[in-house]
């Protein structure tokens, strides 16, 4: 059987299915619709993310925090620096580029912590004992949607089975 969360997740969220209870005949008895078919599409056929602005998508990772200034989900424009430090770009040739914080706590779990005050670093320039830098973002110009979906064949599989359903259900009516 076809189960649309296990395939893409939350978004099998956004079906709504609308019941008719006035309907007494034999036609359709509900309408199942998506809130966002273009998403479904692009599950559907594959497609390329890419940025608003053109430039890179920065993809947080497990060290950063999950809320930025205000509560927001993070992303770079709302990055607590006032608790991390200031974002540092770093270019990798043929890799993807990141952003990072240097100079912060990183606890024995692997997360981080805050930002040391002072003294974080030694004459010689080199971090102290326990202090890291850290990867907050991935940047990347633009993502490759795997094609995770195929709702033509399950269309036609439902079509196949929908008489014998139904033969089914009145059999026992």
């Amino acid at each position: 059987m076809f189960e649309l969360p296990k395939a893409i997740g939350a978004i099998a969220q956004g079906a709504k299915v609308y019941w008719d209870n006035t309907n007494k005949g034999h036609d359709a008895a509900a309408m199942v619709w998506s809130k966002a078919p273009w998403i479904i599409r692009a599950f559907d056929e594959g497609a390329v993310i890419k940025s608003k602005s053109g430039f890179w998508l920065a993809i947080p990772t497990e060290q950063a925090p999950k809320r930025g200034v205000g509560g927001k989900r993070i992303n770079p424009s709302n990055f607590p620096e006032h608790r991390f430090g200031p974002l540092r770009f770093v270019y990798r040739r043929g890799r993807p580029s990141l952003l990072v914080v240097d100079g912060v706590r990183v606890n024995m779990c692997g997360r981080v912590g805050r930002r040391a005050n002072s003294g974080a670093f030694t004459k010689t320039g080199r971090m102290k004992q326990g202090m890291a830098t850290s990867v907050m973002f991935i940047m990347l110009p633009r993502v490759r949607l795997k094609k995770r979906l195929n709702v033509r064949r399950e269309i036609k599989r439902w079509e196949i089975r929908l008489p014998e359903l139904i033969g089914g259900y009145l059999e026992r009516v």
